[in-house]
């Protein structure tokens, strides 16, 4: 029997748990067997020394 990947997206708030979730994925199942992207390295700085208008 084969096993076909499965995608899971963790959403939310901030402070809504979402990198603890994927923690526990990743101990659960292993550094090697979940892929993890963090989307946080994405966010565009917004701090006042960075806006050029």
């Amino acid at each position: 029997m084969s096993v076909s990947p499965i995608l899971i997206g963790i959403a939310g708030g901030t402070g809504s748990d979402k990198t603890s979730i994927a923690k526990s994925l990743l101990q659960e199942y292993g550094d090697g067997e979940v892929p993890v992207i963090e989307l946080d390295a994405y966010y565009r700085d917004l701090s006042p020394d960075k806006i050029f208008i």
